[in-house]
């Protein structure tokens, strides 16, 4: 007896060690990917930075340091383009009731330049100057409307909307209306403008392994902490519920959607899209129920987007055609499904999914540092692989062995960093149990809304955009 209970301590001691996080031998596991995340132009924005050869150094001034940048990057973003904070440049530019030139910064210059150049491509479908109509309908700054504009109305409102409404002066940095009556409305393209801000703000700090999403406008360079494209889903285009439609990688580009299915009201019995056609004045009624476009940048993807949502299906489909563009459509089919449309280049894209997308080949695994660990580990044979997968089995062992015991003793789980244990939120580990929210890391189970397509790598989630395996999938 007195033989066997040194042992049996030495057993007990380690095992509560390595069961409970917050006294471990052993130092805390470095993240793998780090995870920004905020609110920002009345949605969510999320960055995902993976580490495919560790951490950065001095990890959470790093963190802290990047987090500040990021959102000063936004809030810029906000204080140039949002109609309804009256301090904004474009809400200032709305209020200018004058043909006069308007002074803009060159960010404001360049964009609205590029807007009227889309608005030339899809023949008026993307417009800035549709604002306007917006507001008429109730989707604007003065907010819903007791009754819809007539048809008089409407008229004399399209008379200040159109693709050259608007002077644009790069040199001098000014802006002059053609019609005094003239108001701007940057929705459809500030969300996509945003991620490219913060895709050009982690290129100029040298990252290579990121994804970018503001409201489910995506733009994704490298792969993920798997080693692996990121892998981003299109949601399936239903009011009452959550549901991937299409699981797609995407490789160094950017993806925006555009639906009818989230942003509506309904009045007398009828829906009314908040997607305003500008050649009719009127909410959009075809059977388009989502647009999908992949770019290299989202600013253009997410005006694509907006565009192919006014004109409907078929028009979507020829504008795709003529400009070669990678488009994916979801059509409503009358029976409460829908028809998929996809051009030729959204299919190439669709072909070359798994290519090098399971897992990365040898040659990619060596130079990004993920086999780093087997190298320096000096493993030789099978037989040493299989030792060390016995101690590691044993090991794991004697921590559940430490959990079973803290239950027994005290009636309760071990508190401290455990996963599944009271107080479980942690930095930088992952974990799976419910509402295990860390700062850095996603759970694989988190309390959010459910969005399940039949594929069991749909395992994490977020209140805006569903994970996909650390991935998300965009919606409207």
């Amino acid at each position: 007896m007195g033989k066997s209970r040194v042992p049996l301590q030495i057993i007990l001691t380690v095992s509560i060690a390595l069961g409970c996080n917050g006294k471990s031998a052993f130092k805390e596991v470095p993240p793998k990917r780090t995870v920004f995340r905020g609110r920002t132009m009345g949605t969510f924005w999320q960055v995902i930075i993976s580490h495919p050869n560790g951490p950065p150094r001095k990890y959470e001034h790093w963190r802290r340091q990047l987090e500040e940048r990021l959102n000063t990057e936004l809030e810029k973003v906000n204080r140039l383009m949002s109609v309804f904070d009256p301090k904004a440049e474009m809400a200032r530019f709305n209020k200018h009731k004058s043909t006069e030139p308007f002074p803009v910064s060159p960010e404001i210059a360049q964009l609205l330049e590029s807007a009227r150049k889309m608005c030339l491509e899809t023949e008026g479908a993307f417009d800035v100057t549709v604002a306007p109509l917006i507001n008429a309908w109730g989707f604007g700054t003065s907010g819903r409307k007791s009754k819809n504009p007539t048809k008089e109305e409407l008229a004399e409102l399209r008379s200040a909307v159109g693709c050259d409404m608007v002077e644009i002066d790069l040199v001098s940095g000014s802006l002059r209306k053609l019609n005094p009556d003239v108001v701007c409305n940057l929705g459809g393209i500030a969300k996509g403008y945003g991620v490219d801000r913060l895709a050009e703000l982690l290129e100029q700090r040298g990252y290579k392994n990121y994804l970018v999403d503001i409201g489910g406008e995506l733009r994704a360079k490298g792969r993920n902490h798997r080693g692996e494209f990121w892998r981003v889903g299109v949601e399936k285009p239903l009011r009452d519920r959550r549901e991937v439609e299409l699981v797609t990688p995407l490789k160094n580009a950017s993806m925006a959607t555009s639906g009818d299915y989230r942003n509506f009201h309904k009045k007398d019995g009828v829906l009314y899209s908040h997607t305003i056609n500008p050649h009719t004045g009127r909410p959009i009624s075809h059977t388009l129920a989502s647009a999908t476009v992949v770019r290299d940048e989202c600013t253009p993807a997410d005006a694509y987007a907006t565009a192919m949502m006014a004109l409907g299906p078929k028009k979507a489909k020829e504008l795709a055609s003529k400009h070669k563009l990678a488009v994916f459509l979801l059509i409503h089919n009358g029976k409460g499904g829908f028809i998929r449309w996809m051009s030729p280049q959204f299919k190439e894209k669709l072909e070359k999914k798994s290519e090098k997308n399971e897992l990365p080949s040898a040659s990619t695994v060596a130079k990004s540092g993920l086999n780093r660990t087997a190298k320096s580990s000096g493993i030789k044979g099978w037989g040493d692989i299989g030792f060390t997968v016995l101690g590691a089995i044993v090991l794991v062992g004697l921590a559940m062995a430490g959990l079973a015991i803290g239950i027994i003793v005290r009636g309760r789980p071990l508190r401290g960093g455990c996963c599944g244990g009271r107080g479980a939120h942690t930095n930088h580990t992952h974990c799976t149990g419910r509402k295990a929210h860390t700062n850095h890391a996603h759970c694989a189970d988190h309390d959010h809304h459910d969005c399940r397509a039949g594929d069991k790598n749909l395992t994490e989630h977020t209140r805006h955009t569903g994970l996909l395996d650390a991935d998300v999938h965009t919606k409207k």
